[in-house]
């Protein structure tokens, strides 16, 4: 099994109130209804106030290194990248 472990900072102009954010937030917590190669997901917004703190965490469990290669090129994957 593979761990893939990944943490967000959000620009400085935004905000967890923005438009753009709610819909990047939604797009993650959805990849695993749309790319079968996760199995196991979780994604949470970080509430430490610390300046060095990152704001939001993706952590996903994968069988082996083709099901994470396969999930990195996939589609909505992808949608949510550019989001």
């Amino acid at each position: 099994m593979i761990f893939h472990l990944v943490a967000f900072k959000l620009n400085s102009s935004l905000q967890w109130c923005d438009k753009e954010v709610i819909e990047a937030e939604a797009a993650t917590r959805e990849h695993p209804k749309h790319i079968s190669e996760i199995r196991g997901w979780l994604c949470a917004r970080n509430i430490s106030p610390r300046e060095q703190a990152m704001d939001f965490v993706v952590m996903g469990l994968f069988e082996n290194q083709e099901d994470l290669s396969a999930y990195l090129i996939h589609p909505n994957h992808q949608q949510g990248v550019q989001k």
